[in-house]
């Protein structure tokens, strides 16, 4: 693929080695305030593996598998806040109701976000429209923990 270019420095120690990332790709890897990055998620591959070999007692006992586990609860976070911010508010809520949904949030409405996470997307909603209430619900320790820092 031919991502990172040796700038400078020889041999086999890293320490000495300097290397470019082209911008298309640093927008995609490396810069999460882009909209084309795409690799948050990446961190919750190992917390989902392990998770997947409990997946057969899972659907035998029937009971659901919380997500309370920090690397999948950030990468979720990471995502959700990237779409809410240059897809979600942008482009998606002025096409809800034909636009009335976001006149609405304008003039002033109580929202409540069930499964809110960190509640990435209330404090965007929140900051983007002043005149609106918004109220979030999560069960996830983690999550809630998250929000707190938030």
């Amino acid at each position: 693929m031919g991502v990172l270019q040796l700038e400078e420095g020889v041999g086999e120690d890293d320490a000495s080695l300097i290397y470019h990332l082209p911008l298309a790709f640093a927008n995609v890897l490396a810069d999460t305030s882009s909209p084309d990055y795409c690799v948050s998620m990446i961190q919750a591959v190992p917390s989902l593996m392990a998770r997947a070999k409990q997946l057969p007692e899972v659907f035998r006992h029937g009971r659901g598998q919380p997500y309370n586990d920090d690397d999948i609860s950030e990468a979720i976070d990471r995502s959700h806040t990237i779409h809410t911010r240059h897809v979600f508010i942008p482009k998606l809520l002025p096409m809800v109701a034909d636009g009335r949904m976001l006149a609405a949030l304008e003039a002033g409405v109580r929202c409540a976000d069930l499964g809110c996470g960190s509640g990435c997307l209330l404090l965007a909603l929140a900051a983007r429209f002043p005149k609106s209430e918004f109220h979030g619900f999560e069960i996830s320790e983690v999550a809630l923990a998250q929000a707190n820092v938030s």
